[in-house]
């Protein structure tokens, strides 16, 4: 997605990314629609509590725990419900901030429903 491209989904982050990546995302991409935790007072929140938060919103998740989220999206499709998708940032990727905003950048420009993407 370049610059000034609309994006397709709003992200919503857990604790776990890193303000840096986000802070570079929305400079690669001022359009971007980037929703943390700590913006809308969940910071504290459990990890089944963000999940809801993200489907609530139609909001895409993006997450370091993959551990604890697996389990909870697996569930959610075996009940046959849909979700707006997931984007695990793995333990290698989120030492590199650079690498996770492209990451935001490139699943915000693509359709997530349903989806879980790793970086």
């Amino acid at each position: 997605m370049m610059s000034g491209d609309p994006p397709v989904n709003t992200l919503y982050t857990d604790t776990d990314v890193n303000g840096r990546a986000i802070r570079m995302a929305r400079r690669i991409n001022p359009d971007i629609r980037i929703v943390t935790a700590d913006e809308v007072g969940m910071r504290y929140a459990s990890d089944p509590q963000h999940f809801a938060y993200a489907i609530e919103h139609g909001y895409v998740l993006v997450t370091g725990n993959i551990q604890d989220y697996r389990p909870l999206v697996r569930d959610w499709l075996k009940a046959g419900k849909d979700h707006p998708g997931i984007a695990y940032i793995t333990d290698a990727a989120s030492r590199r901030p650079s690498i996770v905003a492209q990451l935001l950048v490139s699943i915000a420009a693509i359709l997530m429903t349903n989806r879980e993407e790793w970086k």
